[in-house]
């Protein structure tokens, strides 16, 4: 596999092939023109690990797909579908099912190699709408659940292949929409989320104890919650890819996160956080935490409102994470800030854009109990942003670099940066980088 990307490639297997996204390479021409420094060193160091890792993913999602479009395959060959139109019913044989009617209560699939087709019918109402526990190779598809009062797709107890995709998730009330634990090999796909209303500390898509997953081309909408998609500690190769979590508002004064995500090989890649109503709470559109070897890229946040706004919140100490051409515009509060780092060690932001937003582009903490730490911070470009465009809250020496940045028109451009404590490759700019991914995709923000 060819491999393009240093500090923002991922690759992951998508519809049974590898996928494989390349970025700029402006990076490395930084480093080469100032080999002597250290954290360049580290990053080229580092980023072959990643390579590695990712690799590995790709291999481990092809080999489980793949066996999941063998059995598609042979199913589809027996050209024999069973009918369902019973309430409480329960799939026991491998087969393909088809539902011809509206059914109630849970449906439970109870058997490897199925093909189930809600046919554009509902499961309706109930603790749950459809379970599947421990099975494999399950495909469901073209259909809706709603009006359920706990969960409406459970699936765990060492589930492996398995693909949920065209299903409308409606008017559903009580625990987690869509429930992963311990799923390894799984896709989500095409699926669309509304009316919901999720109480903490549930979700409307929550994926714990599973690996090797893809959850894509996904919409959320009109719904109420605390917490939009979780991604828990622990969970490993998963791609997130274009999934929209936009026009929500928040069930109560929680902490509103449309994305909370943690993990390592995790890679978001152009996903949306926008309009979303936090009344008054706070809004960390996309949180990121506890993330190793993981890429958010190509992201945007924008027009989002609350009492403390963040587009990009970095916390609970990521490592070897990279942000990279990602946007936070707009975003409206008492507190509104564009990217935020806590704890976070040996990561990279990247060509990424913060403007217009109530307080700071970009806020970086560090303290004695507070630390960014031996990150790089390259070709980011604030504006209009109204209290700073990059603040560094300290001027303790942390081995974080500033390079090639610019910043204009906001309330003040630099603050503690740079500093004489803060290793600093090359001034920030005066004038914008023509090369600057960021900037140039401003125009096309909706």
């Amino acid at each position: 596999m060819k491999i393009k990307r240093l500090f923002s490639f991922f690759c992951i297997l998508l519809a049974g092939k590898a996928l494989c996204l390349d970025a700029d390479v402006d990076i490395y021409r930084a480093c080469n023109a100032f080999p002597s420094r250290e954290i360049c060193k580290k990053s080229l160091q580092k980023i072959n690990k990643i390579k590695q890792q990712l690799d590995e993913c790709c291999t481990d999602l092809d080999l489980k797909f793949n066996v999941l479009e063998q059995e598609i395959q042979r199913l589809q060959g027996c050209g024999n579908v069973t009918p369902i139109a019973t309430d409480n019913y329960t799939i026991t044989e491998s087969g393909n099912y088809c539902l011809t009617a509206d059914v109630s209560g849970v449906l439970t699939i109870a058997a490897d190699n199925v093909i189930l087709n809600l046919n554009d019918h509902a499961i309706n109402g109930g603790s749950t709408g459809l379970l599947i526990n421990g099975q494999k190779n399950v495909i469901v598809q073209n259909g809706r659940i709603q009006n359920v009062d706990s969960i409406g797709l459970d699936l765990h107890g060492n589930c492996s292949s398995i693909e949920i995709k065209n299903i409308i998730f409606s008017d559903n009330s009580g625990e987690n929409i869509i429930n992963l634990d311990e799923v390894y090999g799984f896709r989500i796909a095409d699926c669309t989320f509304i009316n919901n209303n999720i109480p903490s500390p549930f979700a409307l898509i929550y994926v714990l104890n599973s690996a090797n997953g893809i959850i894509r081309s996904c919409s959320a909408y009109s719904n109420r919650f605390v917490n939009g998609i979780i991604v828990s500690p622990g969970i490993e190769n998963l791609l997130m890819h274009d999934v929209h979590v936009d026009n929500n508002v928040n069930r109560t004064t929680s902490v509103m996160s449309p994305f909370r995500i943690s993990g390592q090989n995790i890679n978001v890649y152009k996903c949306t956080s926008n309009n979303n109503t936090a009344s008054n709470s706070s809004l960390r559109n996309f949180g990121l935490y506890v993330l190793y070897d993981s890429s958010i890229s190509e992201c945007i946040t924008s027009n989002n409102t609350a009492n403390s706004v963040t587009g990009f919140y970095v916390d609970s100490t990521p490592i070897r994470l990279v942000v990279e051409s990602c946007l936070a515009i707009g975003n409206n509060g008492t507190s509104a800030d564009g990217l935020v780092t806590f704890n976070v060690a040996d990561s990279s932001f990247i060509n990424c854009l913060c403007s217009n937003n109530t307080s700071n582009g970009f806020l970086i903490y560090q303290s004695s109990e507070v630390n960014t730490q031996d990150c790089a911070f390259y070709g980011n470009v604030a504006v209009n942003n109204g209290t700073a465009g990059f603040s560094v809250t300290d001027t303790l020496a942390r081995g974080n670099g500033f390079f090639s940045n610019y910043a204009s028109s906001n309330g003040t451009n630099y603050i503690n940066v740079p500093v004489a404590n803060i290793q600093t490759y090359t001034a920030n700019a005066a004038s914008l980088p023509s090369n600057t991914v960021a900037w140039n995709n401003i125009n096309v923000i909706p």
